[in-house]
């Protein structure tokens, strides 16, 4: 018997993925499976040739993610854009498209048939490569071939996400494509049965603003259309059949949340050490809010989103120009800059060796940027200029060794002498286990650190985030992975230790965070007050002497 036949009311737990509180009726909605049987493949196609067909789709699925990019109904961040852009760059490539014509012919030109086989093909190939995990790119090209698939009418469409008005969608996965098709309608509230928060559809999913749980375990089992639910992605609970309105499953308010705007920006210190609350953005809309939010700086710039719109290698000026836009609402405050973290799950199709491989673990971030001078050092000449109007810091993305440090001083020590202008702070994103445990080694090249929780996670755990065979071992808040964060924070030079990712995000984690020694979280513009208010609340609970400061001379 399930909950469902009972009629009771009965509490279902997840994980959060967005907070807030909704009711409604349940929406169930089961993907298409790319490994379901060959005889679900249309059997009698159209007319038209089979390549034909396929080029059609690719068109269609290539105007539906351009849409959605243009339209801009996420908060455009660089991690939404590029993941968006990712999926363009794989439709488009000239290798998808041999294996698709190759399969036509052994498939008698069904164009559907040929899809669902080089999808399984190829995944096959990812899995095998990292030794039977699926890798990020696997959970990719099943997804694409998905979307291919709808477009054919080989599958069931996304397309009929189409939940009624206050319903609450109940679903066993969350892909890109779904989000995609979410754009005409926005349910109450998302349950998703698998999937991590840090997988890339729920990265999505967090844009459109509602109630989301995830790894709610048995909800397509125990959730029947139409049921009555309450979620409350607050206290990360569902309840089915509520015997009560949603306004008495509430968590009562306590103080007013701290004032957040411009007018006010809060930061609480810890010994003397100021607590920083700063943005991720990716584009000027997102810098807005930052400021708007009342963040203490721009804590990570991606380059991606700049890259993943041109087709080809960006100039100096275009990104002194296009970072001027992003970075001047943030003027008067810190900013920390990425530079280009391409490869693994994020290639540029114009970067040959960033096509390369599909495993997370291989070229990637500054492996890449070393053998391509063309790509790092128009970055770092523009960073150079942009540091006489702005206050930037320099981040490398996926350091490992010093070596890598070393490397990128050299070139930002080369450029500075090429434009005339002192080298700004140069800084490690640690996001292996190795930078982890040698971060003392790494303060001979870096001025700052920060940690990247996402890869750190994945690396420390050998487990993807977008794997649902492994998400179980996808655990931002291991111990393991905590004993890291806390090494690094306890560094000789260690100062003021930022935190980016899925974890930064965490209220509930923001005590044990402070007490590691953190003393920077970098979440989305949305997140920020949110952020504040529980690093305040510490403050006030833990009785001890935490003033809050109001200094803009502080904010370095």
């Amino acid at each position: 018997m399930t909950l469902n036949d009972q009629k009771m009311e009965h509490i279902l737990s997840g994980t959060i993925v967005s907070g807030g509180i909704a009711e409604g009726r349940a929406c169930l909605f089961i993907n298409t499976d790319i490994h379901a049987p060959a005889d679900l493949d249309v059997a009698m196609e159209p007319p038209k040739d089979g390549w034909s067909r396929i080029e059609d789709a690719i068109k269609e699925q290539l105007e539906k993610l351009e849409h959605r990019i243009q339209r801009g109904g996420f908060s455009a961040d660089s991690s939404v854009f590029s993941l968006l852009e990712t999926y363009r760059v794989f439709l488009r490539d000239p290798m998808l498209h041999a294996s698709l014509q190759n399969d036509l012919q052994k498939n008698g030109d069904n164009a559907t048939a040929a899809v669902r086989s080089t999808c399984r093909k190829l995944i096959r190939n990812f899995e095998h490569v990292s030794n039977g995990r699926a890798q990020p790119k696997a959970i990719l090209i099943a997804d694409l071939g998905k979307m291919l698939m709808e477009s054919l009418g080989g599958s069931r469409s996304s397309l009929e996400l189409n939940p009624p008005e206050k319903s609450i969608l109940v679903t066993d996965h969350l892909f890109v494509s779904n989000i995609v098709a979410l754009q005409k309608v926005r349910p109450s509230a998302i349950i998703v049965q698998h999937g991590h928060p840090a997988s890339h559809g729920l990265i999505l999913a967090r844009e459109l603003e509602i109630p989301i749980l995830c790894e709610v375990h048995d909800a397509i089992r125990h959730i029947q259309p139409g049921t009555s639910l309450v979620v409350d992605a607050d206290q990360s609970r569902i309840i089915i059949h509520p015997s009560h309105t949603m306004d008495a499953y509430r968590l009562p308010k306590a103080s007013p949340p701290v004032a957040s705007g411009p007018e006010t920006k809060y930061s609480l210190e810890i010994d003397g050490t100021p607590v920083r609350v700063m943005a991720d953005v990716g584009c000027v809309a997102a810098s807005e809010r930052a400021e708007e939010a009342g963040a203490d700086g721009i804590g990570l710039l991606r380059m991606e989103s700049l890259y993943m719109q041109s087709d080809r290698i960006l100039l100096e000026e275009e990104i002194v120009q296009q970072l001027s836009d992003i970075l001047a609402p943030m003027a008067a405050k810190p900013v920390y800059v990425r530079l280009l973290d391409i490869g693994g799950d994020k290639p540029l199709a114009y970067v040959k060796d960033s096509l390369g491989g599909s495993s997370m673990t291989g070229y990637r971030g500054v492996r890449l940027l070393a053998a391509h001078p063309e790509l790092l050092q128009p970055q770092l000449q523009a960073f150079l200029k942009l540091s006489l109007r702005y206050k930037v810091h320099i981040l490398v993305p996926m350091v490992t060794v010093a070596e890598d440090m070393r490397l990128v001083r050299d070139a930002l020590e080369a450029a500075s002498h090429v434009v005339g202008i002192a080298p700004p702070p140069l800084g490690a994103m640690i996001e292996t286990p190795a930078a982890a445990l040698m971060v003392d080694r790494l303060w001979e090249w870096c001025d700052f650190v920060r940690i990247g929780s996402n890869d750190l996670t994945q690396y420390t755990m050998a487990a993807s985030r977008d794997n649902p065979l492994a998400e179980g071992y996808f655990q931002p808040t291991h111990p393991s992975v905590m004993k890291l964060i806390g090494k690094i924070c306890r560094s000789e030079d260690a100062e003021l230790i930022g935190l980016c990712g899925s974890l930064a995000d965490r209220q509930d984690m923001v005590p044990q965070l402070l007490r590691l020694g953190v003393r920077e979280f970098v979440v989305p513009p949305r997140s920020i007050g949110a952020l504040r208010r529980a690093v305040v609340d510490h403050g006030e609970s833990s009785g001890e002497t935490l003033p809050l400061c109001n200094d803009e001379e502080r904010i370095r």
